[in-house]
């Protein structure tokens, strides 16, 4: 759900989950291409094993926001960029 709702963007244009082995451009999440246009790229890690709901703990999402760098289509590199260097989260 996160992933197509990033996916739907027009500012984010390449997302990244643990539970890909690659990160996706957001026009590969959409099945088209015009949306692989945004300056940001986010990555995000679900928490939601089962043994935390089996057992009524926590669940959620951690995520992150950077910005790619203008003019450059994003990369592995992008995704390992510096805490500091995070928009949102």
């Amino acid at each position: 759900m996160l992933r197509a709702f990033c996916g739907a963007s027009t500012e984010i244009g390449c997302v990244a989950s643990e539970e890909e082995d690659e990160p996706r451009t957001c026009g590969e999440v959409m099945g088209d291409a015009s949306f692989t246009v945004g300056e940001y790229v986010a990555v995000f890690d679900p928490l939601d094993g089962s043994k935390n709901i089996d057992a009524s703990l926590p669940v959620g999402t951690v995520f992150g926001i950077y910005k790619c760098p203008l003019g450059r289509v994003a990369t592995k590199e992008t995704f390992l960029q510096k805490g500091n260097e995070m928009v949102a989260a």
